[in-house]
């Protein structure tokens, strides 16, 4: 599923790039389940006709005071979960709007909990497939987006003419991004003191 050509944009030495790496082998994984992913989910999160939102939204991360905050997550229309937050609100009857995930480790599954009916997921496209299974078997809106990787192993996997997230090494970052690019500006963070 590799892509023959490399796009224009990444003529630069991609060696001297800090950025996200991660284990494949470790994870009993290949790069390749980029593509695998990308061909697997057809809904993109991010496309090139948003708007900007002027809707209040909080995006929570699972950090400890999460657990002291949670109620005033339900203040906002628009909520995005990451990590265990997910978990930790629907259990108090919080749905979130999009729950973000780029994790690849099969455990994330269960720290998300069940899924839920109302929720948009969205996935990264290194995510396991296990995490895929869970969320088709449940039938659930899936949405795909992509981490960018600077690594060479990485590369041919990545989607040409697709968005690619930079930034952070955690999905914390990624998601105020991702809001942003969904196009809201009014943003509110809660739980993003995890270590």
């Amino acid at each position: 599923m590799a892509r023959s050509d490399p796009p224009v944009c990444l003529s630069m030495d991609v060696s001297t790039i800090k950025g996200t790496k991660i284990d494949w082998k470790a994870l009993g994984l290949e790069p390749s389940v980029i593509a695998t992913n990308s061909i697997r989910i057809k809904p993109r999160l991010i496309t090139d006709k948003v708007e900007p939102n002027q809707t209040s939204c909080a995006l929570v991360a699972y950090g400890a005071s999460l657990k002291d905050t949670w109620k005033d997550v339900d203040d906002f229309g628009t909520i995005f979960t990451c990590s265990g937050a997910h978990k930790l609100l629907t259990e108090r009857d919080i749905v979130p709007t999009y729950h973000v995930e780029s994790d690849p480790q099969p455990h994330k599954i269960k720290m998300l909990g069940l899924p839920h009916h109302d929720v948009r997921y969205a996935v990264a496209s290194c995510c396991h497939p296990s995490y895929l299974d869970t969320l088709e078997r449940c039938h659930v809106s899936i949405l795909l987006w992509h981490v960018y990787f600077p690594s060479k192993d990485v590369l041919p996997y990545l989607p040409i003419d697709e968005w690619l997230i930079t930034g952070g090494h955690t999905i914390g970052p990624r998601m105020v991004k991702l809001a942003y690019l969904l196009g809201y500006r009014d943003v509110h963070l809660f739980g993003f003191d995890a270590s």
